[in-house]
Order: C-alpha cells, then structure tokens, then sequence
C-alpha cells in the first residue's frame, strides 16, 4: 500500500435527506379471461389490479458508520422516515371486458413507517491518496407502511365498458386501505473515488442488487380482506450514488450524496383471510408482484475518530 495511505480509518456520518419515489403494488390472475395482457405481467397470467403509492419527499434521519484497514473497509448505515402525508394512492382494476379499464380510484396517502438499513465489506484493488477504486458485496433491509384514507372512486357499472375520466366521482370518508413491504436485497458494487483538491472529494457508485425477497401485506379496511403477497422474487435491481465530500479540517468533513434505485417488478404467491381470522389461505388463481423506484439526497456531517 502507497505510504501516502493511511493504514487505519474510523468515521461517523449522521445524515438528513430527503426521498420521493413510487411503490407499486400488482396483482395477476390466471384466468385467461381476466386481466390487461401487459408486458410485466408473468408467464400465463393477466394484470388485474396495480396500486400506486407515492414517496412524496420524505424526511430522512438517519447515520453511517465507516471502518477501514489498508485496502479493506466496512460500512453500515442506518436511516429513519418521518412519518407524514406523502402524495396519493391510486388504484386500477383491469377486470372487463377484453381487459380494459373499469375500476379506479384515489385517495390521500400517508407514510407512516419507513427504515431502510444495510451494511457492506469492500476490497480496493487501486487504494491511493489521489484516487481509489472499490468493489463491495453486502444487503440492504428495508421497510415502508402506507395508509390510504378519504378519496374517491370512479367504478364502471357491472364493469361493462372502459374507464373515462367523465365517470361519477363518488366521495369515499374514512380508511380505505393500508399497505406494508418489506425487502432484502443484495448489494454488489463498483466505486471510483477522485481527491480533486486537499479538501474536495468526489465519489461514483454504480450498484447491482440482486432481489432476495419482497414480501408484502395489504389490508382492505372496507371489504375486511388482508392479502399477504409471500417472497416475491425473480429480478436484479439497480442503484447508484454520487458523492460530494468537502474536508474542513482533519475531524470534520461535509457530505452531499444523491442516489437512485429501481427495482423491477417481482413476483410471488398470493394468500388471503378475513381480517379478524388468524390464518391465511392459499389463493391459487392469482399472483402477487412488488416494484419501486427511488431517487434520493443526504447531507451528512462526517466525523473522523480515526
């Protein structure tokens, strides 16, 4: 290693952001009659259903923790969402005939959990003062629940024709739907580094993410159904990040990062009760699918202790 390297680094870096994005929530039948015969849906099956819920500028707190050792380092992070009304849900029903439009509706959405945590080990095979050239491999976990209320929507009568915005709105009051995900992703990276100046960094990351598991509960408050949409899977993700570091002096640093993140649509198996039973039932006619996309900013105060 470069003597112009130093052997050994420990740094903190709490965070706040903010992130907008849009998660999505599909349902596909079976039942070749049913359905709009879309690109994303699977194999032998038809879209039936899709809700739409905004990521509507989220505040983000949260922190990360850097270790490194000559040309090898481990980080971590930790972020946490303010609970707030974020946008709007919308939902679309493909159920008539020749599988258009003939349901949908739209109402006030609000966040009201999200964390997202992970952690990475990477190896620099070009590790000097100038420039730095990483590979990582770890996971990202994280969770997001939504919750609908209010609205209207705009119902086809006996879904006999296609949906037209000229459809009556009829006013809906009260809870309407909630929606929980939960996912584990792995993360395989390729990072560049540049020391422009003594105190200004510049940093690029381009990240593979293989999908190991969505998984999913939704509850329709007005019909007393949950679905649970089990270990959805099947698809690569893909992320990435640019970071700014401006070096104040040998303890503090500042940090501005943007990133995205897409994650195409998954699928698994789909199971349902009413909502005050204890068990789920097996639905062998349809299947769940999970997709999302995020785009995201961090400004950090990075805290040198090593």
């Amino acid at each position: 290693m470069p003597s112009s390297a130093e052997d050994i680094s420990f740094s903190l870096e709490p965070r706040v952001g903010f992130v907008s994005g849009l998660v999505q929530e599909h349902l596909f039948t079976k039942y070749p009659s049913q359905g709009a015969d879309f690109v994303i849906a699977p194999e032998g099956t038809k879209q039936v259903s899709r809700l739409d819920w905004d990521i509507d500028e989220l505040f983000i707190i949260g922190i990360g923790v850097d270790f490194r050792y000559k040309r090898f380092a481990t980080n971590f992070f930790y972020d946490v969402g303010v609970p707030t009304g974020s946008g709007k849900m919308q939902d679309y029903d493909w159920i008539g005939p020749e599988g258009v439009l003939t349901r949908y509706s739209c109402h006030p959405n609000e966040v009201t959990t999200f964390f997202e945590t992970g952690m990475q080990v990477c190896g620099y095979p070009l590790y000097n003062k100038k420039i730095q050239l990483g590979f990582g491999v770890g996971f990202e976990f994280s969770r997001i629940d939504f919750f609908s209320s209010n609205g209207f929507k705009q119902y086809v009568p006996g879904d006999a024709y296609e949906w037209t915005e000229d459809i009556e709105k009829v006013p809906l009051l009260g809870d309407v739907i909630s929606y929980q995900q939960d996912s584990m992703l792995l993360n395989i990276s390729t990072s560049l580094r540049f020391r422009v100046f003594e105190r200004l960094a510049f940093a690029l990351q381009f990240d593979i993410k293989p999908v190991l598991f969505v998984n999913a509960y939704d509850c329709h408050i007005r019909r007393n159904l949950d679905f649970y949409d089990s270990n959805m899977r099947g698809a690569v993700a893909l992320g990435g990040q640019f970071n700014v570091e401006i070096k104040l002096d040998d303890l503090i640093s500042l940090t501005c990062e943007v990133y995205g993140e897409s994650v195409p649509v998954v699928t698994g198996e789909v199971y349902y009760k009413n909502t005050d039973e204890i068990y789920y039932n097996p639905d062998k006619s349809s299947v769940g699918g999970a997709s999302r996309v995020r785009l995201g900013a961090n400004f950090g105060w990075k805290i040198n202790i090593l």
